[in-house]
């Protein structure tokens, strides 16, 4: 008998899709009919937390900035898998066969890397000591209970306890560090050894698909917002010093994403002659 729960775990703003992302989810649970399939909207999730996990954990919750969906939707992933287990998948991610024919009998948990071509993924100071980057973490296909994902849960927890946008950042590196990939890659890695784990090692050796979106259309283009153009904290400071923390890191770091985009340009401008 298969140790992973058939269930489908996904989350969007509100349950009327966009045209793409409802084709993607269509997609998704007509290849695994035998699958229960659970969307949760941002009062799900709310309502979920607080019944599973109590106040405390819904109070870390909305600590974060609620103008980075992604780093809530990335909390949320890590608790429900945990409580119920079974496969969770971005909106815009699905798989090109069933689940069935993917999960074996004895899988605790599946693990995998960007592919080397992909582009993504590497690079990371904070992940040199991996070989291939950062883990996927837009799937999550796991048991309930998994001591995997509890490690991911007790990092990202410390991390927005212990947040400060000069250490962390802001924007989609900040995203990346406190609850995404990267946080995710350093709670797991240090114990892949220790509790069970079956490695891809790549994506589309386990038969996921990151975008199931049309080719030329990046989810971006979907959302209405999208995290990479905010540069406010990833977590929400206290009132006190709301006015002392948040302004200032703000303003460094967007005016280093500036910076960085004319030295881009100056550099293209100058090869061209």
């Amino acid at each position: 008998m298969q140790k992973i729960p058939k269930i489908i775990h996904q989350t969007y703003p509100t349950k009327d899709l966009p045209h793409p992302f409802a084709t993607i989810t269509t997609r998704l649970q007509a290849l695994n009919p035998d699958w229960e399939y659970r969307l949760y909207d941002d009062q799900d999730v709310k309502t979920f937390i607080a019944q599973e996990y109590g106040q405390e954990y819904l109070y870390l919750y909305q600590r974060i900035n609620p103008c980075y969906g992604a780093a809530r939707a990335d909390f949320f992933r890590y608790l429900v898998i945990y409580k119920y287990g079974g496969a969770y998948f971005d909106i815009k991610s699905l798989c090109t066969q069933p689940l069935q024919d993917i999960i074996r009998e004895d899988d605790e948990i599946l693990l995998s890397f960007w592919s080397p071509d992909s582009g993504y993924g590497r690079g990371w100071k904070e992940l040199t000591w991996s070989k291939y980057g950062e883990l996927q973490q837009w799937h999550i296909i796991a048991i309930p209970q998994s001591p995997f994902i509890k490690l991911v849960i007790d990092k990202v927890i410390a991390n927005i306890l212990n947040y400060s946008p000069w250490t962390f950042g802001v924007s989609s590196i900040g995203v990346l560090r406190v609850t995404g990939p990267i946080a995710y890659t350093q709670a797991i890695f240090p114990k892949i050894n220790t509790y069970v784990c079956r490695f891809g090692p790549f994506d589309q050796d386990l038969g996921l698909v990151y975008s199931g979106l049309e080719a030329g259309l990046h989810h971006s283009q979907i959302y209405k917002f999208y995290y990479d153009h905010f540069f406010s904290p990833i977590i929400l400071p206290s009132q006190k010093l709301k006015y002392l923390s948040w302004y200032p890191p703000s303003i460094y770091w967007k005016a280093r994403r500036i910076a960085g985009k004319i030295k881009r340009y100056i550099l293209q401008t100058v090869a061209t002659f």
